[in-house]
Formats: C-alpha cells, sequence, structure tokens
C-alpha cells in the first residue's frame, strides 16, 4: 500500500514540475512577444497596424520606387505585409510568420529568413519586382496634447500631465496608442485622455 502512496506522490509532483515548465515556458515565450513588439514599433520601417489604402496612398506621394514600409497584416494576424512602391504602382507582399520549434522564421515567397531586418537587407541587394528597396517611408510626426492627467496603472502606462505634449509612436487600439514624452520615455496612453 505505501509503494502505491509513493507511486502517487511521485506523479503528482511530476505533473506540478510539467506543469510549472509550461507555466515558465508561456511566460517567457509571452514576455519575449512583448519585447519584440516593443522593439518593433522602434524600427523606422515599422507602422503596425495600418491599412492597405493607407499604406498605398502614403506610398504613391512619394516619387521614387523603391519606398518602403512593414505593416501588421490585417487578414492572418501576427503576419506582415511589406509594401513598396513600384514604378507607378504599390505592391503588397505577405511576410508569414512561421513557428518552427522555438525560432519563429519569417517567410516571402519562396525565401525564408531569421528575421524581419535579414529579410529586409536581402531585399536591398536583390529585386523583388521591379525595384530592391531603396528607403523606408518617412513617418509623419504625430503629436497630441494631454487633455487631463492620467497617473498610469500599469508599469507599460507613459503618465502625463494636462498640457504634455506627446508624440505618437503607433496607434496599437482604438483607445490604446504607445506615444513618446519629452525625456524620451515610451509607453500606453488613453486616447480620450488627449486631444
Amino acid at each position: 500500500k505505501n509503494n502505491k502512496n509513493n507511486n502517487n506522490n511521485n506523479n503528482q509532483s511530476n505533473n506540478i514540475k510539467q506543469n510549472q515548465d509550461k507555466l515558465i515556458e508561456s511566460v517567457y515565450r509571452i514576455s519575449s512577444e512583448i519585447i519584440h513588439h516593443k522593439w518593433l514599433h522602434k524600427q523606422n520601417w515599422y507602422f503596425g497596424a495600418m491599412s492597405r489604402q493607407d499604406a498605398t496612398d502614403l506610398l504613391m506621394s512619394e516619387r521614387e520606387g523603391g519606398v518602403f514600409l512593414v505593416r501588421d497584416s490585417a487578414t492572418i494576424q501576427g503576419d506582415y505585409v511589406l509594401c513598396v512602391r513600384e514604378d507607378s504602382k504599390v505592391s503588397h507582399y505577405i511576410i508569414n510568420k512561421i513557428q518552427q520549434g522555438d525560432q519563429t522564421r519569417y517567410r516571402i515567397g519562396d525565401q525564408m529568413f531569421t528575421d524581419l531586418p535579414s529579410l529586409l537587407n536581402f531585399y536591398k541587394l536583390h529585386y523583388l519586382d521591379t525595384t530592391p528597396l531603396i528607403r523606408p517611408a518617412p513617418k509623419r510626426v504625430e503629436k497630441v496634447v494631454g487633455k487631463y492627467d492620467f497617473e498610469g496603472s500599469d508599469p507599460d502606462d507613459l503618465p502625463f500631465k494636462k498640457g504634455e505634449i506627446l508624440t505618437i509612436v503607433s496607434k496599437d487600439e482604438e483607445n490604446w496608442w504607445t506615444a513618446r514624452n519629452s525625456l524620451g520615455q515610451t509607453g500606453s496612453i488613453p486616447v480620450p485622455y488627449v486631444a
């Protein structure tokens, strides 16, 4: 009878250990995704959630071919789209984000890359269709003013005072944007609190 109890205890502690390992793994994965997300938003070529039409309009306002940007795919969550001004049109190339075990790969056409910068660097040297990538599209600098004080409740929030001027980094959600203050600190701000 004692042996049976010992086996049960061993099984329970193995299960607990497996659950702890799974939890640690998912926390690690989520935190590395957050780090990647923050890193992405600092890249001058990444425009986040942007519609196909907005990307086309922005790139068509550029004079030369080879001007590009990367935006989130509107149809497949987690995938990206490389938008490039080519001759008199804008081309939109899907970039599939592929998880292979603990490795993330990025596929465009039949080419596979370990990260987005190496994909972009490859197409600075090789033609996509009619042009290589020349330079990222300029980001229009958008500023807002605090209508109210915002203390922030989350470590990712960016507290600000009424009247403080903030620069918009990205419009992540309808009610929460990422902004930068005059000290260079970035964080989330509630859209209803700014004008």
